[in-house]
């Protein structure tokens, strides 16, 4: 009976070394999981910054530069706007 115990003891031991060790290593992976994370995140973050501040550099050129490019600006579609404007006045009078 007493190497029964002895024996049920050990075993309890291992189980306890076991978890412990399972334990330490599920924090250990779950940190560097976040580390990874926050790595992707900033460096997600910062690719979404310079793709926004392409974007309005774009945006700013094709508007002080209208008739230097084919897409249509606002400085276009504004002269577009008033002739279309003053062919209604003209007509309504």
């Amino acid at each position: 009976m007493a190497c029964q115990s002895v024996v049920a003891e050990a075993v309890s031991e291992v189980k306890r070394q076991a978890m412990t060790e399972l334990r330490k290593a599920v924090a250990e992976s779950e940190l560097k999981a976040s580390r990874l994370i926050a790595a992707e995140r900033a460096r997600l973050d910062a690719v979404v910054d310079e793709a926004r501040k392409q974007a309005v550099d774009e945006i700013l050129v094709s508007l002080r530069a209208p008739h230097d490019s084919n897409e249509v600006s606002w400085t276009t579609f504004n002269d577009f706007s008033d002739l279309f404007c003053w062919h209604f006045s003209f007509l309504s009078v």
